[in-house]
This record gives structure tokens, sequence and C-alpha cells, in this order.
């Protein structure tokens, strides 16, 4: 009787697991950098079920696999560059966040899709909450935050040409 799927990649796991850990830990000298990599050969196991099923070792297709990850992970880490803690705050960092959302929205909107549209994404208010503060039902309030969204998708489309 053939195994199914679930069974299949589970007993690859348990059988094999702690001794690819033991491989991967020796090889990159991290625990959490030999995790990441015997999880990535399990992922990828998934992925190739198929292909890997008709091996008559899937074990080997395991530590091949594994031995590729890990040296993939070392040529990343080759190249990964990094800076001491004491020298970083020499670098002086540029604000790029957007200013008030007020002051990016188009000039063609009305005062009302302004207001709905501040108080949904500037104040992070639900409908429910929005419909409180201007006296609508909720369902007018969605229906007005709908068509203020699409009128402002026009306006900046507008804008771009």
């Amino acid at each position: 009787m053939a195994e199914s799927r679930a069974e299949w990649f589970d007993q690859l796991y348990k059988t094999h697991m702690a001794d690819m850990m033991l491989v991967a830990k020796a090889a990159l000298k991290s625990r959490e950098a030999a995790e990441d990599v015997v999880q990535d050969v399990f992922i990828l196991l998934l992925a190739k079920e198929e292909q890997v099923r008709t091996y008559k070792r899937p074990q080997g297709w395991l530590y091949l696999t594994l031995r590729n990850q890990i040296g993939n992970y070392l040529q990343r880490e080759k190249y990964r560059h990094t800076l001491p803690l004491d020298t970083q705050e020499n670098f002086l960092v540029e604000d790029t966040r957007p200013g008030p959302l007020s002051e990016s929205l188009p000039a063609g909107l009305t005062q009302e899709e302004r207001e709905i549209l501040l108080l949904f994404y500037e104040n992070r208010l639900s409908c429910e909450e929005i419909s409180q503060q201007i006296h609508r039902s909720v369902s007018a309030c969605r229906t007005r935050l709908c068509r203020a969204r699409a009128r402002c998708k026009e306006l900046y489309l507008a804008e771009e040409k």
C-alpha cells in the first residue's frame, strides 16, 4: 500500500531533520541560519514532491539539496555588507515620509470627499465611526467613501497626463 503524501513527507522529516540540522549548524556556525536553511530544504521538498517520490533514496536528494542551500547561504553572506554600530550614527538619513494626506489630495475634490478620505485614511476611523461623525448611515458612509476614492483616483490619473 502506497504511503499518503503527508505520511511520506512526515517520515522524511522525522527521520532526517535532526541530522540535517547538525550538518547545517556545523557548516554555518549559527543555529538560526541552520534552521532557515533546513526549512528551505523541506519547502523545496514540498514543491518537488512528485519528482522526489520517484527516487529510490529521497534522503540523498535531501542532503544534496541541503549542501546546495548551505552554499547559497554562504555565498549570499559573503556579499552582505555590515557596518559596526558605532559608525552608523555618522550617516544622516533623509526623511522620505510623505507629508499629511490633506496636502497631497488633488484639488478637484469636494469638501465632503476630502473630509471622508481624511477621516478614513489619516484618522483611521471605520465606516461606522465616520457615519457617527458625519451623521449619515453606515451604508451611506461606505457609498460616499467609495465614490470619494474613485474621484480621487480619477483626479490623480488626470494629473499624471
